[in-house]
């Protein structure tokens, strides 16, 4: 049972011990007053409103229970106060105990307009339609209260539903690594509430961390090509708001995302465990205080998927490290399969002896005398047939292991997957994403087939690479070439560039020679394993040096789906 399940149900209690009271009190008030009308027409009165609220609970639809029983009271109330002094408290206590009971109407659908028009109109009716300010004013001072409650619990009810959606959308797609829709999601809740629509329509909604000095954007509602472009003044406004410890809440201009220009923005900042999350809520129009206090009372949205976010990236950051543990052990198991051939082909011509044994013991009838002596003689010499053939059992499995991981099933996945993965890579080695730019039209729907534990492999070697060997300068580049593909070009400076060329220039013919497999891996050590990979899968790659600027640059080039 949800809690709303069980706020509803107290509601519902609430209601009948309302009109348990409500039926005490008016028989007290009819015993301490004078009354208009005859005794047996309240005794009437009575009788019919209980049979009618049974009725009503029986065979009424939903949505009009709530406006039946309201009437049903109003009329009751109506006719026993009807001419009684409502300046008496005894006699004014019913009106009262509606009032209290606006707060926890068990009906979903209740309309608080129709209660204060009926309300007021029965208040008239039983002052014999004198219109009395003071019994009127009671009321509309009381509703002050009322409609704060509603505010708070519609913004209440808000936050769960959306919290709610967010963790079944997270739960569904934890394999998949489409949390970037999280945010769309939270956009399209939001915006779809007219009540809300006349204070707060969001245009776009992104998500940034804070990594020292820099703000790094994580996701967005939208795919985000390049970095934001804050202006300085906005951007110095921004950090002091992020050191402040007491504010929760900023509003800015002027930020650039993907060529387009924002002038009405709000930054949302939440902690978690020592590091900073922030959200842009970029808006439709100005937002004035109660659109501030709108996105205020919507934080503990903003604080679930902050957490999220953290969460998620505390376990892709394990992954990472748990993914170059593995890599060492499998370059490791490489170096060994080197060694591995070599015993295999010096253990070769054992196996005739082994043969020789089989043909001994499973079909010596077959068997001339002289060849029975012969076998016996060299079996005195060899005496570890077993070992010898559990060595060589032991190296063939060992010489497949690259194809396990080659046998890891592809997925069709989109570009915006692919960059995404980038990023988080990226950010965990260079605490930014500023030098990757992506030069494709349509990334969501350009789709690649995606074989994730060998992307894995593949892009931590290259990134480790590029982070172990580059200068100052490091940079990605997707860009769509032609109609079937999609190229990445990894690009880095070289420390020591003039010392280092002729040795780079080697490495770059052996790599990018067809034929060479096993040379290359006696030759070079980090990108063999990547090379391995690639080229067991038919995946272009190249890489190559550019001595006038010195970079150098490795190309992944993918057939789209």
């Amino acid at each position: 049972m949800t809690l709303e399940e069980i706020d509803y149900d107290i509601r519902k209690f609430n209601s009948i011990f309302l009109r348990l009271v409500l039926f005490v009190l008016l028989f007290l008030i009819y015993d301490r007053n004078d009354n208009f009308y005859e005794p047996l027409t309240y005794l009437i009165t009575a009788a019919l409103y209980l049979i009618l609220l049974l009725i009503n609970y029986k065979l009424t639809k939903k949505k009009y229970k709530g406006k039946c029983r309201l009437i049903l009271d109003l009329l009751i109330i109506g006719i026993f106060l009807f001419r009684k002094d409502l300046s008496s408290t005894i006699n004014y206590m019913p009106y009262m105990l509606l009032l209290f009971n606006m707060n926890s109407h068990s009906n979903r659908k209740s309309n608080i307009l129709v209660f204060i028009i009926l309300f007021h109109l029965s208040i008239l009716v039983a002052c014999n339609f004198k219109f009395i300010w003071t019994f009127q004013l009671i009321p509309v001072l009381f509703y002050g209260f009322v409609f704060f409650y509603f505010v708070r619990k519609y913004f209440r009810v808000l936050n769960e539903k959306v919290i709610e959606s967010i963790g079944d959308l997270f739960i569904e797609n934890v394999n998949n690594n489409t949390n970037h829709h999280i945010l769309e999601n939270v956009k399209a809740h939001i915006n779809k509430k007219k009540t809300l629509k006349n204070f707060l329509t969001i245009e776009n909604l992104y998500l940034f961390v804070r990594l020292k000095e820099n703000l790094v954007l994580i996701k967005g509602s939208e795919f985000v090509k390049t970095d934001p472009k804050i202006v300085e003044e906005e951007k110095k406004k921004l950090f002091s708001f992020l050191e402040d410890e007491k504010s929760t809440l900023l509003f800015t201009k002027e930020i650039v995302i993907d060529g387009k220009e924002y002038d009405n923005l709000v930054w949302v900042k939440h902690e978690i465990l020592r590091h900073q999350y922030v959200f842009l809520i970029a808006t439709k129009s100005y937002l004035g205080y109660i659109g501030g206090a709108i996105v205020s009372s919507l934080r503990p949205i903003f604080e679930y998927i902050a957490r999220i976010f953290y969460v998620t990236n505390r376990l892709d950051n394990l992954q990472k490290e748990q993914t170059e543990i593995i890599k060492e052990k499998v370059t490791h198991v490489l170096d060994a399969q080197n060694a591995l051939h070599f015993v295999k082909n010096k253990l070769s011509p054992i196996t005739r002896t082994i043969n020789l044994v089989d043909r001994l013991y499973k079909k010596p009838e077959k068997l001339s005398e002289k060849k029975k002596n012969y076998i016996k003689q060299e079996l005195k010499n060899n005496t570890n047939n077993e070992k010898v053939k559990e060595i060589l059992r032991k190296a063939e499995v060992l010489i497949k292991g690259v194809d396990n991981l080659l046998n890891q099933e592809d997925e069709i996945v989109s570009v915006k997957r692919i960059i995404d993965v980038f990023r988080q890579n990226w950010l965990h080695h260079f605490n930014s994403t500023e030098s990757i730019f992506v030069d494709i039209k349509d990334v969501s729907n350009t789709k690649i087939s995606f074989n994730s534990m060998l992307y894995d492999f593949v892009f931590t070697d290259i990134i480790e690479n590029i982070s172990k060997y580059s200068n100052d300068f490091v940079s990605i580049v997707f860009t769509q070439e032609n109609e079937t593909e999609i190229s990445m070009y990894f690009v880095n400076s070289i420390k020591d560039f003039e010392k280092n060329y002729r040795e780079l220039k080697k490495i770059c013919e052996l790599y990018n020679r067809e034929d060479n497999d096993e040379i290359y891996k006696r030759n070079t050590h980090g990108l063999s394993f990547v090379r391995l990979l690639l080229r067991r899968k038919l995946i272009e790659n190249e890489i190559s040096i550019d001595k006038s600027r010195e970079l150098f640059t490795f190309k992944i080039t993918l057939k789209l789906a």
